[in-house]
């Protein structure tokens, strides 16, 4: 790397720190992006960073690279919506290079910084964080997409390539304090106190006894999966959409044996969708969609497999429904003031419910 560039790219590495400093105050969504420090400067920052990489690609697995690729991955939350999605279009960029990288060099466990466990599973994170931003441009909703589905799958394939649990939990021990930052924005206090359990006692107790800890795959991918489940449950259409694009991009990747793994997790959201249990208006585009991923899903894990996990999810969401009802009861008998005020709730949620669907109808018929 030449003196210049040196200099260059150190000077974009301080203005994107400050910009990560100064807005680190400020919540995600600010309706007044114009009025977030720094975020002009940083945008055109990275953007000849973009245009450097184009034309030097060397520069994507430099050793000096490495600070401003970890600062860059903080811009995937940031505040202004612009910076969110250059930083996606980067990240993206550094995934297709690693892939062209490796066909090239027949590479099988590449060792560059945003392929490794811990910086996979912050960059999917982060991404959950653009999931529920609900954005108009296909573009930018196809690169979270893409993003959040080869990071979900490469971290996969990543622990499945450890010989033992213990030896992952190891391999990943100088890693911990990503991880951390990673579960802080997973915002999962139960993984995070598993994972600080698993790490912890890897070093002190022998391989057999870990086997009883935590899953690297379950605390780590599942986890992410059912946050992306409860993102399509909590959000609107647009962000349904993308998650569901996501579990079928996931799934085809995975292959049949490896989404048996997750099918619970990922066919408990398609099925509330499908089959009206969303708690909330859906449109029948969505519906659409969640039945075709759906069956997507059948098809790659076989019908028969697929039968038992629908009947297990199905089971499961209706044990939670009988057990919130016989809760409900509970309260009624013990306090019926309490219980007046939930239903008096519930009715007003009925009835916005059913406004929004008759508008809803409505509009379908005037587009007609």
């Amino acid at each position: 790397m030449g003196k210049h560039l040196k200099s260059i790219l150190a000077v974009v590495k301080k203005i994107m720190e400050s910009s990560i400093i100064a807005s680190g105050a400020i919540q995600l969504g600010l309706s007044d992006e114009a009025a977030l420090p720094l975020w002009k400067e940083t945008y055109y920052s990275v953007a000849m960073m973009e245009r450097l990489l184009l034309r030097f690609p060397e520069l994507y697995f430099e050793k000096n690279m490495e600070d401003i690729w970890i600062i860059l991955c903080k811009l995937l939350i940031h505040p202004h919506s612009m910076l969110r999605s250059i930083s996606s279009s980067l990240v993206a960029s550094y995934f297709a290079t690693v892939e062209k990288r490796k066909h090239e060099q027949k590479l099988d466990a590449p060792s560059w910084l945003l392929v490794q466990p811990s910086r996979l599973f912050i960059i999917a994170v982060s991404l959950l964080k653009q999931l529920r931003s609900e954005l108009s441009d296909t573009t930018a909703n196809n690169l979270i997409v893409q993003n959040v589905a080869y990071s979900v799958c490469n971290l996969h394939m990543l622990i499945r390539q450890s010989t033992s649990t213990h030896q992952f939990w190891s391999s990943i021990s100088s890693d911990r304090g990503a991880f951390l930052e990673g579960f802080e924005l997973l915002g999962s206090r139960k993984a995070k106190n598993i994972f600080l359990l698993c790490t912890s006692t890897s070093s002190d107790v022998s391989g057999s006894s870990l086997d009883t800890n935590e899953e690297p795959t379950s605390l780590l991918v599942s986890s992410i999966l059912k946050k992306m489940g409860r993102i399509a449950m909590q959000m609107q259409d647009t962000q349904i959409k993308n998650v569901f694009n996501c579990f079928n991009m996931i799934s085809s990747a995975l292959g049949p044996d490896e989404s048996l793994t997750y099918a619970d997790h990922l066919l408990a959201p398609l099925y509330k969708v499908s089959e009206g249990f969303a708690g909330k208006v859906v449109s029948d585009e969505v519906k659409q969609l969640a039945q075709g991923v759906q069956n997507k899903l059948r098809d790659l894990i076989g019908s028969e497999k697929f039968v038992e996990v629908y009947k297990s999810v199905r089971m499961g969401l209706k044990q939670k429904r009988d057990g919130r009802k016989q809760a409900q009861k509970i309260v009624a008998a013990v306090d019926p003031e309490r219980n007046a005020k939930r239903k008096q709730r519930m009715a007003a949620k009925h009835r916005e419910h059913k406004r929004r669907k008759i508008m809803a109808m409505k509009i379908g018929r005037w587009m007609r």
